[in-house]
């Protein structure tokens, strides 16, 4: 990190290049890798129910876009104009620093390329607008992006810990940590990301999820959660996947095990269609009888997700 934490003095004698190879933003990750999910239906009425395992799916995947997309866009904001600083034979570029009046820290964007090894390395680092030392600047986010790496296709990893985030400025909320291994080909995405202690207002929770997207819209997402999720105070897994076609319509299989339930599995499975209304829903425990019709599932076959751990 010797290239960030020198950068005062760096960023005050140098100017912009209006032209930086390798290609150190193009490779950074994008909005593609942020969850698709359909959630508009048109004019169709809203006032109407709606199916439960379609409003878990779209809260969560967004709590996981608002999350992701807070670091992307910031990469992108930032990017989009010339590095503040480029050392060609070192094959680092920096952005920044910079800062909004009322923030109080200043932040950094550092990538460096190793052609040995054709991996891009990154970070976003902030320190508080009162210190001046090099040893104040505190690591926000790290990542990497793997080699082969172009604009259109690459894979690597990111983490955000939001606790030194939290630490720096009280204004940022959340707390915990999250990381995320993604992969963007030609045709779509994969990516598994988890959260560890995270909390933004509520009890600390942890909670994995992997989704598949094909940029033509259909998808679908896995996600597990260990919580009290029967109310008595043992934590159980609850585990989820949800499909989705580019029209909207879609299905969650789902199971709860562990905690007081033991060995047992309680499974669930409900169906939703184009305008996100319950089109059918079956479960093994209430006891009661399916509600509407398989048959107008757009996938007509449960599949659950047996890896709990993601």
């Amino acid at each position: 990190m010797r290239n960030v934490l020198s950068l005062t003095v760096l960023l005050a004698l140098t100017g912009c290049f209006d032209e930086v190879s390798p290609d150190y933003a193009g490779v950074l990750p994008d909005e593609r890798i942020q969850i698709n999910l359909p959630t508009e239906f048109g004019d169709a009425e809203r006032d109407r129910e709606w199916s439960e395992f379609y409003l878990l799916t779209a809260k969560v995947t967004d709590d996981v876009n608002g999350l992701i997309g807070g670091v992307l866009h910031l990469v992108d904001v930032v990017t989009d104009l010339p590095p503040s600083w480029h050392d060609t034979e070192d094959n680092t570029a920096v952005w920044g620093p910079f800062a909004d009046p009322l923030d109080p820290v200043h932040t950094v964007l550092w990538v460096h390329y190793d052609e040995d090894t054709d991996v891009y390395t990154w970070v976003i680092a902030q320190r508080p607008k009162t210190e001046t030392s090099d040893d104040a600047w505190v690591h926000i986010v790290g990542g990497q992006v793997d080699e082969g790496a172009t604009a259109e296709i690459s894979s690597g990893w990111f983490a955000v810990d939001f606790d030194a985030a939290h630490d720096l400025d009280p204004n940022q909320t959340a707390t915990g940590s999250f990381g995320c291994e993604y992969d963007i080909a030609a045709d779509g995405v994969k990516a598994t990301a988890g959260f560890e202690d995270f909390a933004d207002g509520g009890e600390p929770v942890d909670a994995y999820y992997h989704y598949e997207q094909l940029f033509a819209g259909s998808g679908k997402m896995d996600l597990a959660i260990e919580d009290d999720i029967n109310g008595n105070l043992t934590e159980e897994v609850l585990v989820v996947r949800s499909r989705w076609v580019v029209t909207g319509a879609g299905r969650t299989d789902g199971y709860v095990t562990g905690g007081d339930l033991g060995a047992l599995v309680a499974t669930v499975s409900e169906c939703w269609d184009e305008t996100f209304a319950p089109v059918f829903y079956e479960d093994n425990f209430s006891g009661n009888p399916a509600e509407g019709d398989e048959a107008f599932c757009v996938y007509d076959e449960p599949e659950y997700n047996e890896n709990d751990e993601l």
